[in-house]
C-alpha cells in the first residue's frame, strides 16, 4: 500500500522490495541475454552461455563519509563497496564506471585526490576504470558500477543453503563499529579509557580505508564445498536473514564462535553501547559470510582459515545460541545509513 511516509523513514531493504514488487508490472523480456539473477541479490547475473556477467552498483554521499575521511579515501571506498559485491558472487572484476556529482566548492586539489583514490583502488583490485560521468551538485555524490565475470560452476549464490550446511565468515566483526563509534563520538578525538592511539587507529583505518575480500572470494568460489556467499555490509544478522529468505531455511549461530576484537566489550561499555550491536547488527566490515557444504573436510587447507559460526536448519527461524546455552531469536535488524 502506498502512503505519504517520507522515504527517510523507510529502511533500505524496504525500498528495494518496493522496486521488486513494482517491476512485476512491467515486461522486460526483450533483453538479448537471459537474466539469471536480478534485483535483490548482491549483484545482477546475466547468462553469457559459457560464463555469467556480474553487474552491481552503489551510490555514496555525505552520510557514508565521516568528516575525517579524505577525498582520496572517499574515492577508494566507492570502488571497494562495489568490488565487495563482485567478491560475494565469486566474480573477477572486468571494469568500473564511476559517475561523480561534485560540489561546486570542491577545489582542483581535492578533485585530484578523489580521482587518485579511485584509480589506486582500481589498480589494487585489478579492475580498470573504463568510463563515467561528472556533473555539479549541492552535495558530493559518487556512484560506481562494477562489471565482473565468473565461470558458471563458480557462481556463489544465496539460494543454495540446505539444512545442516555450515555458516562461516572470513574474519572478525566489529572493527568498523569501533572505528565509527570513535570517529562519530561527541568527544572525538578523546580516546576511550585504557585504549591507546595505535589500537584505535587500527579500527579507524578499517573505516577510512576498507578492503573488499576479493582475492579470498575468488579462491573460495573455485572450491566445490563453498556454495554461496554475501558480504557483511548491513550487519551479520541482516545478511543471515537474506540467506534464510533466499534459501527458505533457518539459520542458527553460536555467540561464542563469532570472532571479534578483544577490545570491543570495553569500548562498547565506554560508549554505553551493547557489544551485541557492534557484532551482530553493525555494517561495513566487508567480511564475507559463506555457505559451506555439510560434508566439507575439516582438514582442508583452503577452508581452515574460515570461522564456522553456525549452521543451516529447517526451522525457517533465525536463532542465536548464547554463551550460557540459552536459545534466543536473532533480530534481523541491520545497520542503517543515516
Amino acid at each position: 500500500m502506498n502512503s505519504d511516509i517520507p522515504i527517510s523513514q523507510i529502511k533500505e531493504n524496504q525500498l528495494i522490495q518496493k522496486i521488486i514488487e513494482t517491476q512485476r508490472q512491467y515486461s522486460t523480456n526483450d533483453v538479448p541475454y537471459p537474466i539469471f539473477k536480478g534485483i535483490g541479490d548482491d549483484a545482477a547475473v546475466i547468462d553469457l552461455y559459457d560464463d555469467y556477467l556480474i553487474i552491481t552498483t552503489d551510490l555514496l554521499n555525505k552520510k557514508h563519509f565521516p568528516i575525517q575521511m579524505s577525498y582520496k579515501q572517499m574515492g577508494w571506498k566507492v570502488i571497494t563497496v562495489n568490488i565487495s559485491d563482485l567478491a560475494a558472487m565469486g566474480a573477477k572484476p572486468q571494469g568500473m564506471v564511476v559517475a561523480m556529482a561534485l560540489n561546486p566548492e570542491l577545489t582542483e586539489k581535492e578533485y585530484q585526490s578523489l580521482i587518485t583514490g579511485i584509480l589506486e583502488a582500481c589498480q589494487y583490485y585489478d579492475c580498470p576504470l573504463i568510463g563515467g560521468d561528472t556533473n555539479v551538485s549541492d552535495e558530493l555524490t559518487l556512484t560506481a558500477t562494477a562489471i565482473g565475470i565468473v565461470k558458471k560452476e563458480d557462481l556463489l549464490q544465496l539460494s543454495t543453503a540446505k539444512p545442516n550446511d555450515k555458516i562461516a565468515i572470513t574474519g572478525p566483526l566489529g572493527l568498523t563499529a569501533i572505528g565509527l563509534e570513535y570517529l562519530l563520538s561527541v568527544d572525538y578525538p578523546k580516546l576511550p579509557r585504557n585504549i591507546n592511539k595505535k589500537t584505535i587507529n587500527f579500527f579507524v583505518k578499517n573505516v577510512l580505508e576498507p578492503k573488499a575480500q576479493l582475492f579470498k572470494a575468488q579462491k573460495y568460489a573455485k572450491h566445490p564445498k563453498i556454495k554461496g556467499a554475501t558480504d557483511i555490509t548491513d550487519g551479520l544478522a541482516r545478511e543471515l536473514q537474506i540467506i534464510s529468505q533466499k534459501s527458505n531455511v533457518g539459520i542458527k549461530i553460536y555467540e561464542n564462535k563469532i570472532p571479534y576484537p578483544k577490545e570491543l566489550p570495553k569500548i562498547a561499555d565506554y560508549y554505553n553501547k551493547n557489544p551485541e550491536e557492534y557484532i551482530l547488527h553493525y555494517g561495513e566490515d566487508f567480511e564475507l559470510i559463506l555457505i559451506l557444504d555439510k560434508e566439507f573436510d575439516m582438514n582442508d587447507s583452503v577452508l581452515n582459515d574460515l570461522e564456522i559460526i553456525g549452521e543451516v536448519t529447517d526451522t525457517n527461524e533465525l536463532e542465536i545460541i548464547k554463551s550460557n546455552g540459552k536459545i534466543e531469536k536473532l533480530s534481523p535488524h541491520g545497520y542503517q545509513h543515516s
